[in-house]
Protein backbone atom coordinates (compact mmCIF):
# COMPACT_ATOMS: atom_id res chain seq x y z
CA UNK A 1 0.00 0.00 0.00
CA UNK A 2 1.53 3.32 -1.21
CA UNK A 3 2.11 6.23 1.46
CA UNK A 4 2.91 9.71 1.26
CA UNK A 5 5.41 11.44 3.01
CA UNK A 6 4.34 14.71 2.59
CA UNK A 7 6.94 17.24 4.19
CA UNK A 8 10.25 16.31 3.17
CA UNK A 9 13.92 18.15 2.09
CA UNK A 10 16.63 17.95 0.10
CA UNK A 11 19.22 18.75 2.46
CA UNK A 12 20.19 18.99 6.43
CA UNK A 13 21.31 21.44 8.42
CA UNK A 14 24.82 21.80 7.95
CA UNK A 15 27.87 24.79 7.92
CA UNK A 16 28.93 24.95 5.06
CA UNK A 17 25.42 24.22 3.45
CA UNK A 18 25.42 21.01 1.26
CA UNK A 19 23.79 20.92 -1.93
CA UNK A 20 19.70 20.34 -2.86
CA UNK A 21 20.10 16.51 -3.93
CA UNK A 22 16.69 15.25 -5.25
CA UNK A 23 17.91 12.01 -6.25
CA UNK A 24 19.00 10.27 -3.27
CA UNK A 25 15.79 11.78 -1.85
CA UNK A 26 13.74 9.64 -4.36
CA UNK A 27 15.99 6.44 -4.40
CA UNK A 28 15.35 6.32 -0.57
CA UNK A 29 11.69 6.69 -1.04
CA UNK A 30 10.92 4.43 -3.43
CA UNK A 31 13.07 1.76 -1.61
CA UNK A 32 10.92 2.37 1.27
CA UNK A 33 7.50 2.55 -0.77
CA UNK A 34 7.06 5.49 0.27
CA UNK A 35 5.92 8.66 -2.21
CA UNK A 36 8.37 11.95 -1.06
CA UNK A 37 6.29 14.81 -1.30
CA UNK A 38 9.46 17.65 -1.75
CA UNK A 39 8.80 20.40 1.12
CA UNK A 40 11.84 22.56 0.72
CA UNK A 41 12.44 25.63 2.63
CA UNK A 42 11.51 28.25 0.10
CA UNK A 43 13.32 31.99 0.52
CA UNK A 44 12.38 34.35 2.57
CA UNK A 45 11.67 38.24 2.88
CA UNK A 46 15.02 40.14 2.12
CA UNK A 47 15.23 41.55 5.67
CA UNK A 48 15.64 38.00 7.09
CA UNK A 49 17.40 36.55 4.35
CA UNK A 50 19.84 39.24 4.53
CA UNK A 51 19.86 38.83 8.72
CA UNK A 52 23.23 37.45 10.50
CA UNK A 53 21.03 33.86 11.08
CA UNK A 54 23.30 30.68 11.56
CA UNK A 55 20.92 28.31 10.07
CA UNK A 56 20.29 29.72 6.78
CA UNK A 57 21.89 27.07 5.00
CA UNK A 58 18.74 25.19 4.78
CA UNK A 59 16.65 28.20 2.83
CA UNK A 60 17.35 28.15 -0.61
CA UNK A 61 19.27 31.27 -2.08
CA UNK A 62 18.47 32.92 -5.45
CA UNK A 63 21.44 31.79 -6.82
CA UNK A 64 20.35 28.44 -6.02
CA UNK A 65 16.89 28.36 -7.66
CA UNK A 66 18.43 27.01 -10.91
CA UNK A 67 20.39 24.06 -9.66
CA UNK A 68 17.18 22.91 -8.03
CA UNK A 69 14.71 23.04 -10.30
CA UNK A 70 16.81 21.52 -13.08
CA UNK A 71 17.21 18.06 -11.00
CA UNK A 72 12.92 18.25 -10.73
CA UNK A 73 12.91 18.82 -14.46
CA UNK A 74 15.54 15.85 -15.35
CA UNK A 75 13.30 13.50 -13.22
CA UNK A 76 10.11 14.85 -13.98
CA UNK A 77 9.23 15.33 -10.57
CA UNK A 78 6.77 17.41 -9.04
CA UNK A 79 8.22 20.53 -6.87
CA UNK A 80 6.93 21.66 -3.48
CA UNK A 81 7.68 24.31 -0.73
CA UNK A 82 7.33 25.26 3.07
CA UNK A 83 6.97 28.61 3.13
CA UNK A 84 7.75 30.63 6.23
CA UNK A 85 4.66 33.05 7.86
CA UNK A 86 6.63 36.28 8.74
CA UNK A 87 3.96 38.35 10.49
CA UNK A 88 4.33 41.95 8.56
CA UNK A 89 5.70 40.59 5.54
CA UNK A 90 2.89 39.03 3.95
CA UNK A 91 3.04 40.60 1.22
CA UNK A 92 6.43 39.91 -0.12
CA UNK A 93 5.46 36.12 1.25
CA UNK A 94 2.92 36.41 -1.26
CA UNK A 95 5.08 37.44 -3.77
CA UNK A 96 8.16 34.91 -3.26
CA UNK A 97 5.06 32.03 -3.87
CA UNK A 98 3.89 33.72 -6.85
CA UNK A 99 7.62 33.94 -8.24
CA UNK A 100 8.42 30.00 -7.43
CA UNK A 101 5.06 29.00 -9.29
CA UNK A 102 5.50 31.35 -12.08
CA UNK A 103 8.99 29.40 -12.27
CA UNK A 104 7.68 26.35 -11.82
CA UNK A 105 5.10 26.57 -14.44
CA UNK A 106 7.72 28.37 -16.80
CA UNK A 107 9.75 25.06 -16.36
CA UNK A 108 6.90 22.99 -16.82
CA UNK A 109 6.41 21.22 -13.58
CA UNK A 110 3.78 20.26 -11.30
CA UNK A 111 3.71 21.94 -7.73
CA UNK A 112 2.78 18.98 -5.42
CA UNK A 113 1.77 21.52 -1.98
CA UNK A 114 2.76 24.25 -0.29
CA UNK A 115 3.24 23.86 3.46
CA UNK A 116 2.73 27.12 5.99
CA UNK A 117 5.21 26.86 9.15
CA UNK A 118 6.09 29.52 11.77
CA UNK A 119 9.77 30.21 12.78
CA UNK A 120 10.01 33.50 13.30
CA UNK A 121 8.05 35.80 15.62
CA UNK A 122 8.41 39.68 15.97
CA UNK A 123 11.15 40.75 18.49
CA UNK A 124 11.42 44.05 20.65
CA UNK A 125 14.44 45.35 22.54
CA UNK A 126 14.30 43.05 25.35
CA UNK A 127 15.24 40.29 22.81
CA UNK A 128 18.79 42.21 22.67
CA UNK A 129 21.23 39.33 21.90
CA UNK A 130 19.16 36.98 19.86
CA UNK A 131 19.91 35.86 16.26
CA UNK A 132 17.79 37.80 13.89
CA UNK A 133 17.19 40.59 15.95
CA UNK A 134 18.96 42.78 13.31
CA UNK A 135 15.93 42.18 11.04
CA UNK A 136 13.62 42.45 13.71
CA UNK A 137 12.22 38.94 14.34
CA UNK A 138 14.06 36.21 16.40
CA UNK A 139 13.87 32.55 14.67
CA UNK A 140 13.13 31.03 17.81
CA UNK A 141 13.41 27.29 17.65
CA UNK A 142 17.29 26.91 16.31
CA UNK A 143 18.48 26.60 19.44
CA UNK A 144 17.36 25.79 22.81
CA UNK A 145 19.25 28.21 24.87
CA UNK A 146 17.78 31.04 22.71
CA UNK A 147 14.45 29.62 22.81
CA UNK A 148 14.47 30.02 26.44
CA UNK A 149 15.95 33.04 26.70
CA UNK A 150 13.08 34.43 24.13
CA UNK A 151 10.82 32.84 26.88
CA UNK A 152 12.28 34.27 29.76
CA UNK A 153 12.15 37.89 28.25
CA UNK A 154 8.58 36.88 27.60
CA UNK A 155 6.64 35.28 29.17
CA UNK A 156 4.94 31.00 28.75
CA UNK A 157 1.80 32.83 28.08
CA UNK A 158 2.72 35.72 25.78
CA UNK A 159 4.71 33.17 23.68
CA UNK A 160 1.91 30.86 22.83
CA UNK A 161 -0.38 33.83 22.45
CA UNK A 162 2.34 35.54 19.88
CA UNK A 163 3.00 31.49 18.44
CA UNK A 164 -0.66 30.81 17.60
CA UNK A 165 -1.37 34.12 16.56
CA UNK A 166 0.69 33.94 13.84
CA UNK A 167 -0.47 30.72 13.09
CA UNK A 168 -4.05 32.32 13.17
CA UNK A 169 -3.08 34.79 10.30
CA UNK A 170 -1.29 31.77 8.10
CA UNK A 171 -4.28 30.36 7.65
CA UNK A 172 -6.02 33.35 6.74
CA UNK A 173 -3.41 34.40 4.01
CA UNK A 174 -5.21 31.84 1.33
CA UNK A 175 -1.83 30.26 0.05
CA UNK A 176 -1.10 27.46 1.70
CA UNK A 177 -2.11 23.70 1.66
CA UNK A 178 -1.58 22.68 4.52
CA UNK A 179 -0.28 23.58 8.04
CA UNK A 180 3.33 21.82 9.09
CA UNK A 181 3.89 21.02 12.74
CA UNK A 182 1.38 22.96 14.58
CA UNK A 183 3.20 22.23 17.99
CA UNK A 184 6.47 22.80 17.18
CA UNK A 185 5.85 25.38 19.82
CA UNK A 186 7.35 21.85 21.80
CA UNK A 187 10.66 21.56 19.93
CA UNK A 188 12.08 21.37 23.46
CA UNK A 189 10.07 20.48 25.58
CA UNK A 190 9.92 17.59 27.75
CA UNK A 191 8.49 16.38 31.26
CA UNK A 192 10.01 17.94 34.23
CA UNK A 193 10.90 15.90 37.71
CA UNK A 194 7.56 17.62 38.76
CA UNK A 195 5.64 15.61 36.30
CA UNK A 196 4.85 18.35 33.90
CA UNK A 197 5.83 20.09 31.14
CA UNK A 198 9.50 22.21 31.61
CA UNK A 199 7.99 25.13 29.35
CA UNK A 200 4.28 25.32 29.75
CA UNK A 201 3.22 23.13 33.10
CA UNK A 202 1.93 26.31 34.17
CA UNK A 203 -0.29 27.13 31.18
CA UNK A 204 -0.97 23.69 29.74
CA UNK A 205 -5.18 25.03 29.75
CA UNK A 206 -3.87 28.69 27.68
CA UNK A 207 -1.80 26.26 25.21
CA UNK A 208 -4.77 23.62 24.74
CA UNK A 209 -7.45 26.40 24.40
CA UNK A 210 -5.05 28.25 21.48
CA UNK A 211 -3.92 24.62 19.89
CA UNK A 212 -8.00 23.93 19.33
CA UNK A 213 -8.62 27.59 18.16
CA UNK A 214 -5.43 26.82 15.36
CA UNK A 215 -7.36 23.46 14.49
CA UNK A 216 -10.57 25.65 14.07
CA UNK A 217 -9.05 27.86 11.92
CA UNK A 218 -7.31 25.56 9.81
CA UNK A 219 -10.53 23.72 9.28
CA UNK A 220 -11.89 27.17 8.12
CA UNK A 221 -9.77 27.71 5.47
CA UNK A 222 -10.37 24.49 4.14
CA UNK A 223 -6.57 23.34 4.59
CA UNK A 224 -4.94 20.14 5.95
CA UNK A 225 -3.18 19.58 9.50
CA UNK A 226 -0.10 17.63 9.10
CA UNK A 227 0.87 15.02 11.61
CA UNK A 228 4.79 15.54 12.15
CA UNK A 229 6.53 12.91 13.03
CA UNK A 230 9.70 14.74 14.00
CA UNK A 231 8.86 15.41 17.52
CA UNK A 232 8.92 11.19 17.90
CA UNK A 233 12.65 12.02 18.10
CA UNK A 234 12.76 14.61 20.16
CA UNK A 235 13.14 15.32 23.56
CA UNK A 236 8.69 15.49 23.54
CA UNK A 237 8.96 11.94 22.41
CA UNK A 238 5.75 11.80 20.57
CA UNK A 239 4.51 13.42 16.95
CA UNK A 240 4.43 16.86 16.49
CA UNK A 241 0.05 16.22 17.32
CA UNK A 242 -0.64 15.03 20.36
CA UNK A 243 -3.87 12.47 20.39
CA UNK A 244 -5.66 14.78 21.78
CA UNK A 245 -5.28 17.40 19.40
CA UNK A 246 -5.91 14.68 16.46
CA UNK A 247 -8.85 13.37 18.65
CA UNK A 248 -10.40 17.52 18.33
CA UNK A 249 -9.30 17.47 14.45
CA UNK A 250 -11.16 14.52 13.74
CA UNK A 251 -14.28 15.99 15.55
CA UNK A 252 -13.94 18.55 13.04
CA UNK A 253 -12.62 16.59 10.21
CA UNK A 254 -10.11 18.09 9.38
CA UNK A 255 -8.03 15.76 6.72
CA UNK A 256 -4.72 15.00 8.33
CA UNK A 257 -1.07 14.65 6.37
CA UNK A 258 1.80 12.71 7.56
CA UNK A 259 5.34 14.15 6.72
CA UNK A 260 8.72 13.10 8.72
CA UNK A 261 10.20 16.66 8.02
CA UNK A 262 13.50 14.08 6.93
CA UNK A 263 16.35 16.26 6.29
CA UNK A 264 18.36 13.02 5.50
CA UNK A 265 17.15 10.40 2.82
CA UNK A 266 16.94 7.60 4.95
CA UNK A 267 15.10 9.66 7.28
CA UNK A 268 12.08 9.63 5.18
CA UNK A 269 8.79 8.07 6.66
CA UNK A 270 10.50 7.58 10.22
CA UNK A 271 7.58 7.51 13.00
CA UNK A 272 5.12 6.73 10.19
CA UNK A 273 4.19 2.70 11.75
CA UNK A 274 3.58 4.91 15.23
CA UNK A 275 1.71 8.02 13.79
CA UNK A 276 -0.27 5.63 11.99
CA UNK A 277 -1.44 3.29 14.95
CA UNK A 278 -1.89 6.09 16.87
CA UNK A 279 -4.52 7.91 14.02
CA UNK A 280 -5.99 4.35 14.03
CA UNK A 281 -6.93 4.10 17.14
CA UNK A 282 -8.52 6.94 17.80
CA UNK A 283 -10.79 6.25 14.50
CA UNK A 284 -9.29 7.99 11.42
CA UNK A 285 -9.86 6.06 8.91
CA UNK A 286 -7.94 8.17 5.83
CA UNK A 287 -4.39 10.54 5.70
CA UNK A 288 -4.49 12.79 2.84
CA UNK A 289 -1.30 12.61 0.04
CA UNK A 290 -0.95 15.39 -2.03
CA UNK A 291 -0.17 13.91 -5.72
CA UNK A 292 0.99 16.49 -8.04
CA UNK A 293 -1.47 19.33 -6.15
CA UNK A 294 -4.35 16.92 -6.03
CA UNK A 295 -5.31 15.61 -2.54
CA UNK A 296 -5.51 12.08 -2.35
CA UNK A 297 -7.11 9.69 0.63
CA UNK A 298 -4.94 6.95 1.46
CA UNK A 299 -6.16 4.51 3.63
CA UNK A 300 -3.98 3.89 6.83
CA UNK A 301 -2.15 0.84 6.80
CA UNK A 302 -4.11 -2.09 8.21
CA UNK A 303 -1.37 -3.86 9.32
CA UNK A 304 -0.09 -0.95 11.84
CA UNK A 305 -3.20 -1.29 13.81
CA UNK A 306 -2.87 -4.17 15.93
Amino acid sequence: MKMYDNHTHLRQHLDPAPPHLLKPVLESAESKGVIAGIREHAPLPEKLMNSRLADFGVTIYDRELGHFFMQFQELDYPVGFELDFVSGLEDETKNILKSLIEESDRRGLKVSGIHGSMHFLPAGKDCDGLPGLDAGYVSWDLDEDVFRAYIERKSPEQFLHAYFGSILDLTKMGIYDALSHLELARKFDRVGANGKSVYFGECEKLYDELARGAIEAVCEAGMVLELNTAGLFSDLGRPYLSEALAKYALELEVPICLGSDAHRPQDIGAGFETAEKMLADIGVKNVIGFNKGNREEIPINKSNQN
